[in-house]
Order: C-alpha cells, then structure tokens, then sequence
C-alpha cells in the first residue's frame, strides 16, 4: 500500500509539469480550472473556455473576473 509520501512527490511532480508547460507561453487557451488557477498565479494573459456545466465559468464569476489577465473570448 502506497505511503502518504508516495502520493505528495506525485502531486508535485505534476504541478511542476502544468508549470513548466504554462510557463512556455505567452498567452494560454484552457479549459481547466487548475490551468486558469495556474495562470493567474505565474501572470501569465489567458482565456479560460466553459465547459458544458458551467464550472469554469462559475468560479470565475464568484474569484477572478476582475483580472486583467483573464482575457475574454
């Protein structure tokens, strides 16, 4: 049975590659939360596109519309 431990260096070497990959970028086009989350974090200029149910769209509305980096469809 996998430790705690095991799954926390998963954890990390995954953000690490999201990071890695967004920071190649200049502007980004997601449509998944962490990657709009991600985004807002290293300042990076994006559009985060909807998905059927909304939940994008949602936590926007409610966080991070203000943002000047959110740039819109």
């Amino acid at each position: 049975m996998p430790r705690p431990a095991h799954y926390e260096r998963l954890a990390r070497a995954r953000v690490a590659r999201g990071l890695t990959l967004l920071s190649r970028g200049r502007q980004i086009v997601t449509d998944r939360l962490h990657a709009h989350i991600l985004a807002l974090l290293l300042g990076i200029p994006h559009v985060a596109l909807d998905n059927e149910y909304g939940k994008l769209s949602a936590y926007i509305a409610a966080w991070t519309a203000p943002s000047p980096l959110l740039l819109r469809e």
